[in-house]
Order: structure tokens, then C-alpha cells, then sequence
């Protein structure tokens, strides 16, 4: 029993010395570390060519996202500008026509009565810094008159003539030397344009805030049909960091979008009025530019450690 044990004891100990060559063979490892090796450069320059073919896609949808962004904020920034200009227009003929006429008529009573009551509550004696600068205002007046076109010489020149014939005198009478003879006369008269040409100059100074305060009070009126107006507001609100919008609203019911764009101006508008009435100003000054895409750059694809394997 011994005998045979140490026979197969024997055998096994020839067999790994010997090693026949019919005997199988360990694998070769190193093989397969370099067909691994090539899977991992290949995998990695597929994803770095997809990588690349990504990022241009990217950048030309973001381009022309910021195309189509720009084309739409200029179209609503010209209809919110046309809405402004018509609200002025309609403001400006109220009292015009035989309709105006009637209306004025009207309104005269109730008109009367709130007009005593604004000169009655304004201290007008006390209004030390309007009063100061009428000298500056008078120089700034001339100046402007001596290099107005000829075209808007004349336009200003028909509302003075205007205003003097209906207080029943001649604008000529400025220059005629027969009012001249009487002094109080000519003062009165002198005294009248001037004052009232310097409203007027200053009037017109202030036409862009007149076309805003109207623009806007006819869209608070009636966000509905006044939505370029509203969404042009909106957007304005936004760059300045007056309003933040949710990003679920991008994807919400056009009415629903309109109804917190609304709440939004309006809350801004109550809570916050000297930075919404700059904001207001600027509906109308210009249109609002897309921000521009960032520079478009391969984004590197990190090696794993296999590939250098």
C-alpha cells in the first residue's frame, strides 16, 4: 500500500519538473493586457470626437437661441415703444375735436375743483428750488432756441402763437412798438410767453417719462391687451434683478405666465417705486440684447488609468 502511494507520490513530483510538452499551458496575460490597452484608447477617442460633436451642436443651438432671443426682444421692445406712443397721442388729443370739446366742457367742473385744490396744497410760495433755477432754465431755453431746425423753430413758435391768442393778444406784440409805449403792457405780455415758453421747452424735456408713466398706466389698465408692453417690462425687471422668475414658469400656460409676470411688476412697482420708475424709463429707451454664448472650448475627457495601461 505504501509502495503504490509513493509510486503516485513519484509521479506527481515528475510531472511539474518534467512538464510534458502535451501538458497545458498557462495563459498569456500579456496579450490580453495589450487588447485591453488598444479598447481603451479607442473608447476614449470615440468619446472625445462625440465630446467635440456635442459642444458644436451646443454652440450653434445656443447661437441661435440668442438669434432668435434678440429678434423677439426687439420686436417687443418696437411694440411696447408704438403702445407708448400711442397712449401719449391719445393723451395729447383728449381735448381736441368737437368730441375733446364736449369733454372738456364736462370735466371743466370737476377739473376746477381738483386744480384749487393742487394749488392750495403745493405751497407754491415755498418752491425755492423752482424759483432758483429759472435763470438757468431761461439760458438753457435760449441756447436750445438759437440751434432748433428751422422745422422745429417754426412748431414751437405756432404753440406760443397759439397760447397768445387765446389769452385775446398777438405774439407779435412782443416786437410791436406801439405795446411798447406802455410799459406794465409789454411786461404782462413779455412775462406770459416767457413763462410759458420755458413750460413748454421743459415739457418737452420730459416726454420719454410722459410716454412711460401713460404706456404703463394703460397696461396696468388692461394687461391683456397690452401683453408686448408687459412682457417688455418684465424682461427689463429681470436684468435689473428687481424679479427673479421660477424656472417652472418657463414651462407653464401662457395665461398663468402672464398672471405672475403681472403680480411680479406690480409688487415691484408698490414696494420698490424710484427703482421701478428707472426701470419704467427704460421700456422704451432701448431694446434689451441677449446675453452671448460663452466661448465654445473642447471640454477634455479625462484618461482613466487603463489607458495608459
Amino acid at each position: 500500500m505504501y509502495i503504490i502511494l509513493l509510486a503516485l507520490l513519484a509521479v506527481v513530483i515528475l510531472w511539474f519538473v518534467l512538464k510534458p510538452s502535451w501538458a497545458p499551458k498557462p495563459p498569456d496575460t500579456s496579450q490580453w493586457t495589450d487588447k485591453a490597452s488598444q479598447m481603451t484608447k479607442q473608447a476614449t477617442t470615440r468619446a472625445t470626437e462625440f465630446s467635440k460633436q456635442a459642444i458644436t451642436r451646443t454652440g450653434e443651438v445656443s447661437k441661435q437661441a440668442a438669434t432668435k432671443a434678440g429678434e423677439v426682444s426687439k420686436q417687443v421692445t418696437s411694440q411696447a415703444t408704438q403702445a407708448s406712443k400711442q397712449a401719449t397721442s391719445q393723451a395729447g388729443q383728449m381735448y381736441q375735436g368737437l368730441r375733446g370739446q364736449f369733454k372738456l366742457r364736462s370735466d371743466s367742473g370737476n377739473l376746477a375743483k381738483q386744480f384749487k385744490q393742487w394749488v392750495a396744497g403745493s405751497s407754491l410760495s415755498k418752491r425755492d428750488e423752482l424759483y432758483a433755477t429759472l435763470p438757468a432754465s431761461a439760458d438753457g431755453f435760449a441756447i436750445w432756441l438759437n440751434e432748433a431746425k428751422d422745422q422745429e423753430l417754426e412748431q414751437f413758435t405756432r404753440r406760443v402763437a397759439q397760447f397768445c391768442a387765446s389769452l385775446n393778444f398777438d405774439i407779435a406784440w412782443l416786437i410791436d412798438p406801439k405795446v411798447g409805449r406802455d410799459p406794465a403792457l409789454k411786461k404782462a405780455v413779455e412775462d406770459a410767453v416767457l413763462l410759458y415758453s420755458l413750460a413748454a421747452w421743459r415739457s418737452g424735456n420730459v416726454q420719454q417719462e410722459v410716454q412711460s408713466f401713460l404706456a404703463y398706466r394703460e397696461w396696468r389698465a388692461n394687461p391683456n391687451h397690452h401683453k408686448e408692453y408687459g412682457q417688455r417690462l418684465h424682461q427689463v425687471l429681470i436684468q435689473q434683478g428687481l424679479v427673479t422668475c421660477p424656472p417652472e414658469l418657463y414651462l407653464a400656460p401662457e395665461q398663468e405666465r402672464l398672471a405672475q409676470a403681472a403680480s411680479a411688476i406690480r409688487k415691484v412697482a408698490d414696494e420698490n417705486p424710484a427703482a421701478f420708475n428707472t426701470a419704467l424709463h427704460q421700456v422704451v429707451a432701448k431694446p434689451i440684447e441677449p446675453e452671448t454664448p460663452a466661448a465654445e472650448q473642447p471640454v477634455p475627457v479625462e484618461k482613466t488609468a487603463s489607458a495608459a495601461v
